[in-house]
């Protein structure tokens, strides 16, 4: 999150966040969702697991998980085209 405020608005044609988002409380997660969006200026894909993964790991907080998403937190954040996965929400927003 601290890199992402200093790119430039639309640089990146696509923008791409697989397994990142559970890592974020939910209110952070949608700041970074609406950073990933503001310098993309065609899609933005995100991945997310569609069930709680207890995960924390001591030497590294940083990947503990703390969300859970479901395809309406998604949707309601902009992510409205869903790719079909039996473990992930893989979802898509067109800028």
């Amino acid at each position: 999150m601290d890199i992402l405020p200093g790119l430039a608005a639309r640089q990146y044609e696509l923008v791409m966040a697989i397994d990142i988002l559970e890592h974020f409380d939910m209110p952070t997660g949608e700041r970074f969702l609406a950073e990933l969006k503001r310098v993309a200026s065609g899609h933005v894909l995100v991945s997310t697991p569609k069930s709680f993964i207890h995960q924390e790991v001591e030497a590294n907080p940083l990947e503990n998980h703390r969300s859970l998403w479901t395809a309406d937190d998604l949707a309601r954040n902009g992510f409205t085209h869903l790719i079909p996965d039996a473990e992930s929400w893989i979802a898509v927003c067109n800028i």
